[in-house]
């Protein structure tokens, strides 16, 4: 049976990165930008979204790696069939897919070109 649900794309974007990454996301439809509360996370994806012309929305659980998983999941549900950036504070720029079947998560750009 197939999924009934369209899959949300997050894209997981380190606060360090953003200026870099912003420059690839040019002509992609980004529907919002999440950021953590930090201040240099706040920052980011506050100049991150202007640059898109997209809203920008905080939240804490994304400074905490024990409550991240669970902030992805609810931000996935609320945009369902669309992409969206979250600024992570470190790691890599990575692409995390959800959908009723689960999660599937890879390095951004992997699967282009």
């Amino acid at each position: 049976m197939s999924d009934l649900q369209c899959a949300a794309t997050l894209l997981l974007v380190p606060d360090g990165q953003v200026e870099d990454f912003a420059r690839s996301l040019a002509g992609a439809r980004i529907a919002h930008v999440w950021t953590g509360t930090s201040d240099r996370a706040a920052g980011s994806g506050e100049l991150l979204a202007t640059d898109l012309g997209v809203g920008v929305t905080a939240r804490s659980e994304l400074d905490d790696p024990q409550q991240i998983d669970l902030a992805l999941g609810e931000i996935a549900d609320e945009h369902r069939g669309e992409t969206v950036v979250v600024v992570v504070p470190g790691g890599a720029v990575t692409e995390i897919v959800i959908d009723s079947d689960g999660r599937r998560r890879q390095a951004w750009g992997a699967d282009q070109g």
